[in-house]
This record gives structure tokens, C-alpha cells and sequence, in this order.
């Protein structure tokens, strides 16, 4: 067993499952943390042998009521449905009311409200789960997922690791692979989304999920024949996994084939539409006309007139992100920023904040952001180039050339119009370091 010394800030925490910690979702990377792979109805347990036939037929029901939740739950990360979700909290409420003292009904209601990004609630009932049972690893598992969106990232290893400890498994090896990443240890979530793809899960869904997760890894550092081969099996088994298609989408784009990337975003969204993948193609299309602007034109976003501040946390992060992106309701962007980070203070929040006040042009508290959104070094393309472009208007030429150049160094195509934007302030900034001119409004 490799046990190594986290090597930027807690020395004394090790994975003692698998691998050490050292010192970045996705989300794509940036999306919320609330869908990952869970294997919480591996926790119930049959009725202790003794009891009488009534407490026997209430433990059966009670257990009956919480698979019949897990199973909405699973459903809902497959489809979409969110009214498959509030199904599943009625079935662990259901359950609760039989058995107030159920741990595996309070792990289902953190579930639920952590998929729905109501932390507090799901913390809540999490502890509730841990006090019944301490040894529950999906409650610790719970915990840890809302410590990673507060930007708690000790707390996230503490409780990922005794998951870890509890069970070494698919749900486990990927929660820690996440934190791994984010917190800039790159081959050390590779190694663990590896394992947890070798473990398997009861769902085939939530093993392809590890594998999108892996290849969009590799995607993010560059290793696009890796990441490729990887989908080209995973599509193989599962031809109508949208995430599979999505991710592939990317490398293609970033290997240059234009028309594969767009066959691939396509049918992402036949399978299941996505903002995401619609903007990725929006941008492909913009990058092929060679006319930036035309990817500004996003009336259609905002939903009857409902701007960021309407939305719930996972909308927000990606639409406000997007509106940045393209000079949309720049101001409305930024308030929406402001106040996801005052509740959420972890990497991406403080990278999309950093970007929204780039854009409206305050600088200076743009740097003080990025620098905390790069303070473990995470291996995302994006952050790199919005700190490059955030010095670059600040007049800070080696800064902006450093930060420039790491970006295309991870990923020399990781977005069709950023990568060339990324190219054309470093042939501007390289020849003159020395110059110390203030750039030219861009």
C-alpha cells in the first residue's frame, strides 16, 4: 500500500485506503457536485433476527420505503427528472415517520438536499445519520460533498477519507478522485477514478459516469488520445449515455475535427439537452465563421426574462459563467457572483466571480479572486486563462504570459475561441516583457 504526505497543506492526512493526499469538478468540471455516483442502498441491512412479526413487518416496510427512494434518486441522475426527486424525499420521509431513528432514511434525505444544493439541510440530516450511526460511510460521504462546495477542502478530506476507510468503493474512489483534482493532484485522480472504474457499481450509469469523469481529466491535461480511447470503449457499451457524448464533444473540438464535434454535441443533446453542450456548439459554430460576436447572442438564455439571481445554485454557476463568457448582462452576472461566493467559497466559485469582475472591469479585485481559485495550481485550462487575461489588463506582462502559457500547455485547443484569444495576447505580451505598456483595451 503507497501512503504519501499531502505535499501542500495537510501534512498529517493520508488516504490510508488506497493513496495519499496532496495539495479541482469538473463541473464538465464546473458542474455541482450533487449527482455523483452513490451506492447508498448497499448500507441497508435485513431486520436483527428476534424481533416479533409486527417490529419484523415495520423494519421490512421501512427498508422497502428507502430502496424504493434510492431507486428515484438513480433514476433522477439518469434522466434529469427532478420530480423524481421530490418522489424519492417522500419515500425517505415515509420511512422516517415508521422509524425516526433511521440512519438510512436521514442519508437519503442528505442525498436528496445535496442533489438539490440545499448544504445546510443536507449537512443536517447527515449529522442526524452519523449520530444514529457512525460507521454510515455514505453519510460521511454527504459531508464531504458539502464541504467541497463550501471550498472547505480539509473537511472534504476528513470525511472523505473515512468513507474511504468504511468503504472502498465506486462511490467512494470517485468523491476523493474529485477532491484529488481540485486540489491539484491530477495523476492521483487518475489513479483513483482507475480503481473506482475496476470496482464497478450496482448501476452501469454511475460507472460510465467515472469513465466521462476520467476522460474529461485527460481532456483537461491535454492527453486527448487517451481520453478518446477511453470514450470510444465507454460509447462502445453505452451508445446513449449523453455525458459520454458530451465529454467527446470536447475532444474532438480539441483535436481539431470540427465535424465530429459537432456530430458528438448533437447527439448529446438528442439524448438529453444541455446548456452546456448547446454553448460548446454555439461556439464551434462561432470559431468556424471566424467572427467571435456571433456567439453574444444569447436572448434565449434567460428564460422568459429570469436573470442569474432567479436561478437555483447549479444554474447559476454555469449561466452566470456563460454570460460572462459572452458579454451578457454583464452586471446581473456579476451581483450573481457576488453572492454565490459570499455562501460558496470554493474554487470554481472563486474563479467564476474573478472572470464576472474581468469583465466589468475591476481588475484588481479580479486578481485577489484568481488567486484564490488557483491557490492549489488545479489543473484547468479556464482558470489559468482567465488569470492570464485578468494580469494582462492589469499590465502585469510576465504574470499574464506565465499564466497564458500554462493554459495552453494543459490543453493547447480547450476552448475554440479562448485558446485563440489566449494566442494572440501572448504574441502581443512575449516580445515586450520588458516594456511595461499597459495593454490595449481587448
Amino acid at each position: 500500500m503507497s501512503i504519501r504526505t499531502h505535499k501542500r497543506w495537510i501534512p498529517f492526512l493520508l488516504l490510508t485506503s488506497l493513496v495519499a493526499i496532496y495539495a479541482h469538478l469538473p463541473a464538465a468540471a464546473h458542474d455541482g457536485h450533487g449527482d455523483r455516483p452513490s451506492d447508498s442502498e448497499t448500507s441497508l441491512a435485513a431486520p436483527p433476527a428476534g424481533m416479533d412479526g409486527a417490529a419484523q413487518q415495520t423494519a421490512l416496510w421501512v427498508s422497502e420505503r428507502i430502496r424504493q427512494g434510492n431507486a428515484l434518486m438513480q433514476r433522477a441522475r439518469e434522466s434529469g427528472d427532478a420530480r423524481l426527486i421530490d418522489a424519492a424525499r417522500g419515500a425517505f420521509a415515509a420511512a422516517l415517520k415508521r422509524d425516526a431513528g433511521s440512519s438510512a432514511a436521514m442519508t437519503g434525505l442528505a442525498w436528496v438536499y445535496g442533489t438539490l444544493h440545499e448544504f445546510d439541510a443536507s449537512v443536517t440530516w447527515a449529522r442526524k445519520a452519523l449520530s444514529q450511526d457512525p460507521r454510515n460511510a455514505d453519510a460521511h460521504g454527504l459531508m464531504g460533498d458539502a464541504a467541497v462546495e463550501r471550498g472547505d477542502y480539509a473537511s472534504a478530506f476528513e470525511h472523505y477519507q473515512e468513507m474511504l476507510d468504511l468503504r472502498p468503493n465506486l462511490a467512494a474512489y470517485s468523491r476523493g478522485a474529485h477532491l484529488l483534482f481540485l486540489t491539484g493532484d491530477g495523476d492521483g485522480a487518475v489513479r483513483l477514478l482507475q480503481k473506482a472504474i475496476n470496482a464497478g457499481a450496482p448501476y452501469a450509469e454511475n460507472t460510465l459516469w467515472c469513465v466521462a469523469e476520467l476522460a474529461h481529466i485527460y481532456w483537461c491535461t491535454g492527453q486527448l488520445a487517451a481520453a478518446e480511447a477511453l470514450l470510444d470503449d465507454g460509447l462502445l457499451l453505452a451508445p446513449e449515455n449523453q455525458r459520454l457524448w458530451a465529454v467527446m464533444g470536447r475532444v474532438k473540438a480539441s483535436q481539431g475535427d470540427l465535424p465530429a464535434a459537432r456530430s458528438a454535441y448533437a447527439k448529446s443533446l438528442a439524448l438529453r439537452p444541455q446548456l452546456t453542450v448547446r454553448i460548446a456548439m454555439e461556439r464551434l459554430r462561432a470559431s468556424a465563421d471566424r467572427h467571435p460576436s456571433a456567439a453574444d447572442g444569447l436572448a434565449w438564455l434567460d428564460g422568459g426574462g429570469k436573470g442569474p439571481s432567479a436561478m437555483d445554485l447549479g444554474d447559476d454557476i454555469r449561466r452566470v459563467r456563460i454570460y460572462a463568457d459572452h458579454n451578457h448582462r454583464l452586471p446581473e452576472a456579476l451581483e450573481a457572483a457576488v453572492r454565490i461566493y459570499a455562501r460558496y467559497k470554493n474554487i470554481f466559485a472563486a474563479d467564476t466571480l474573478a472572470w464576472c469582475l474581468y469583465k466589468n472591469g475591476e481588475y484588481e479585485r479580479g486578481r485577489e479572486l484568481i488567486a484564490a481559485a488557483l491557490r492549489f495550481e488545479t489543473q484547468d485550462p479556464f482558470i489559468w486563462y482567465h488569470a492570464g487575461m485578468i494580469y494582462w489588463k492589469l499590465g502585469a506582462r510576465e504574470e499574464a504570459r506565465s499564466h497564458l502559457v500554462r493554459a495552453l500547455e494543459l490543453n493547447p485547443r480547450f476552448d475554440p475561441l479562448d485558446a485563440l484569444a489566449a494566442e494572440a495576447v501572448l504574441a502581443q505580451v512575449a516580445p515586450r516583457l520588458d516594456m511595461g505598456k499597459h495593454p490595449d483595451a481587448m
